[in-house]
C-alpha cells in the first residue's frame, strides 16, 4: 500500500493457546503499531510507511496514531471523513482488549476493526503545550478519574 506496511499475524488455533496468550500476541507494543482484524480473514499488523511518518513526525497532532489511522486509512481508503458522526464506525475502549473487537465484527458477520497503541501522557502533554486539540476519540484513559482537575506545574 502507498501508506501502510501489512503483515498477516498467524495464530494457530490448533495450538490450544489460551486467550491470554492470544491477547499477548495481538497486543500493540508501541506507537505506530496497529492491529487490523478483517472478518473471515484474520489479524494483521500494520505500520505507517516511513515516508508518510517522516512528513508528520514533528506535528504533535498529525503524528498521533489516531490521526495516522484517520488521515491515511479511514478517510482515503474507507471514505470515513467524520469519525464522530459516521454511522459506519463505532468505538470500543481499550480496556476491552482486541479480542472484543474480533467478537463485535464476527457477531455482525462483516467488517474490519483496528487496534491502536494508547495515547501516552507525553503525547497528551505535547499537544497541550502546543495549544492544540486532541483528535476525536483519542483521549480514552483508564482508570477513569472519579472527579477533579489535573494540574501540571510549569
Amino acid at each position: 500500500s502507498k501508506y501502510w506496511n501489512f503483515q498477516k499475524i498467524k495464530i494457530d488455533i490448533d495450538d490450544k493457546k489460551t486467550q491470554e496468550e492470544i491477547n499477548s500476541i495481538l497486543q500493540t507494543k508501541h506507537c505506530n503499531d496497529f492491529r487490523m482484524y478483517i472478518h473471515n480473514d484474520g489479524w494483521y499488523k500494520l505500520s505507517i510507511n516511513d515516508e508518510i511518518y517522516n512528513k508528520v513526525k514533528d506535528d504533535v497532532v498529525k503524528s498521533l496514531d489516531v490521526s495516522l489511522l484517520s488521515d491515511h486509512l479511514l478517510t482515503p481508503i474507507l471514505d470515513i471523513d467524520d469519525i464522530r458522526n459516521d454511522p459506519d464506525i463505532t468505538f470500543l475502549g481499550g480496556i476491552h482488549g482486541l479480542s472484543k473487537l474480533k467478537t463485535k465484527i464476527d457477531e455482525k458477520g462483516y467488517g474490519v476493526a483496528f487496534g491502536l497503541y494508547h495515547t501516552t501522557i507525553e503525547q497528551l502533554i505535547g499537544v497541550a503545550d502546543a495549544q492544540k486539540l486532541m483528535p476525536p476519540k483519542s483521549t480514552w484513559f483508564e482508570p477513569k478519574l472519579r472527579s477533579g482537575v489535573i494540574v501540571r506545574r510549569f
